[in-house]
């Protein structure tokens, strides 16, 4: 059994989308990609890189992917070394100690994990896990260190703390929208004032031009979805701006946010 499916994708450099089709034949319980075939003139490049036919031959969109390919791979790199010594460390301590001070022992690991989420994930990403560390120590010591006291405690449970998204100024009315048609359009506008930089992004041209380019993929790719009254393919989609370093860490979030906003508000008027 052998089905075809669609998946748009986008140019790298531009945002034009294209439409790739893929072929699957379903094998031992699961769909497996035969073959695949992007737009005439398109281009397709490791990493998930695609140049449309105008772009392919313009140097710039080149030098880009070439960038990001350099950037993500120092990443990588300097990842796996991270991740080597720490580990290396614990394996060094654990036999020196004759499995002694395993504790002590995974300190090593433990550290290279925060590393290296800083390295990949920025700033936030790398004290996210580190407030996630301390949390866990801490839970760790409760509940297995705590006294051999027979005064009765009640154990709180911990608090799930939401985060509140601001909403952007530009998404004011969408709440009056009650229908998938309109929906496409006020997501193709969004993104057609992002395309002509009237939305105020600040920073250096460079910033600027970059996260246009970014909220621009990001409300086509609603704007899409909404038209076809079911979502496009999100994993890849977040995979894009979690990517995408051409932006701040501030940005990327934003991206992720305001994506995740209108994946809900499609997904409420599919219902």
């Amino acid at each position: 059994m052998s089905r075809e499916r669609k998946e748009n994708v986008w140019c790298f450099h531009c945002n034009n989308t294209g439409i790739e089709y893929i072929t699957e034949e379903y094998r031992n319980g699961e769909w497996v990609t035969i073959s695949s075939a992007i737009p005439g003139g398109w281009h397709y490049y490791k990493g998930g890189y695609y140049l449309c036919s105008k772009c392919y031959n313009d140097p710039k969109a080149h030098k880009e992917i070439k960038i990001s390919r350099k950037t993500e791979l120092k990443k990588n790199l300097l990842t796996i070394l991270v991740m080597s010594i720490g580990f290396s460390l614990t394996i060094a301590i654990w036999y020196f100690s004759n499995g002694q001070y395993i504790m002590y022992g995974l300190i090593p690991t433990i550290l290279a994990l925060l590393a290296c989420a800083f390295i990949k994930e920025g700033i936030k990403g790398g004290l996210g896990c580190s407030a996630t560390l301390v949390i866990a120590v801490v839970a760790y010591f409760y509940f297995f260190h705590e006294d051999n006291s027979n005064t009765p405690q009640d154990n709180p449970s911990p608090n799930e703390i939401s985060k509140t998204v601001k909403q952007s100024a530009y998404l004011n009315g969408i709440s009056d929208i009650s229908n998938n048609s309109e929906l496409g359009n006020f997501y193709f506008a969004i993104a057609n004032n992002f395309y002509h930089n009237d939305m105020g992004l600040k920073g250096t041209p460079e910033q600027i031009a970059a996260g246009n380019k970014l909220m621009v993929r990001v409300y086509d790719f609603l704007g899409t979805s909404a038209k076809k009254e079911q979502m496009l393919n999100v994993d890849s989609m977040k995979f894009f701006i979690k990517n995408y370093t051409q932006v701040s860490e501030f940005r990327r979030k934003k991206a992720l946010e305001e994506l995740q906003l209108g994946i809900n508000k499609i997904e409420s008027i599919n219902k």
